[in-house]
């Protein structure tokens, strides 16, 4: 990166790393829809009815930048890839499909592909997107005190263990494909 605060904070990654490595490094990137938001603004709101292609490019563009900025953030040695994105805690479920499905999924399917954990997180009372979130296969859902752990519990456990799937045969993302809310055998793995 050519940003000068974005190369320090690579080059602290990076030294933190070497001297520590048996700590596991949690990167944390700006989600596409809150980046998107970003550059548009609150009339990102309004696009979303008016100008539905409009927004779709916009996000899929701002999904790539944030994969480009993962990627850095797995090179200099970043052991888990999190995506904050606030703002999903404020749309509809037929929004975060019609928007986020795709871009979130491509993005998740890119840090597998790199061998890297990721989490999904959304600050606010995220209850009614855990389970579209989950269907973008990220290896955890990252919740706040906002968000009903009961239903996101159960939601997670469905997604982690599909109807019919004994109990004991499904792992976390990286092996099945499923999300859990429960980070701990992830965090042991990357490290």
């Amino acid at each position: 990166l050519r940003h000068r605060r974005a190369g320090e904070c690579l080059d602290v990654m990076r030294r933190f790393k070497k001297a520590r490595p048996e700590i596991a490094m949690y990167g944390l990137v700006c989600g596409p829809f809150t980046l998107a938001s970003h550059l548009r603004g609150t009339n990102i709101f309004m696009d979303m009815y008016d100008n539905e292609d409009g927004v779709k490019a916009l996000v899929n563009y701002c999904e790539e930048r944030v994969r480009e900025v993962a990627a850095y953030y797995i090179e200099a040695g970043c052991d888990i890839i999190a995506a904050v994105d606030p703002l999903v805690s404020q749309i509809s479920p037929d929004m975060f499909e019609t928007f986020l499905s795709e871009p979130y999924t491509r993005f998740f399917a890119a840090m597998r592909a790199q061998g890297t954990p990721s989490s999904f997180f959304v600050c606010g009372d995220a209850t009614k997107n855990i389970e579209p979130m989950c269907k973008t296969k990220p290896d955890c859902i990252a919740i706040d005190e906002n968000v009903d752990i009961v239903a996101a519990k159960k939601i997670t456990d469905a997604a982690r263990h599909p109807a019919g799937q004994p109990e004991g045969s499904a792992g976390t993302h990286g092996q099945d494909g499923h999300a859990t809310l429960h980070p701990r055998a992830w965090l042991r793995r990357a490290l």
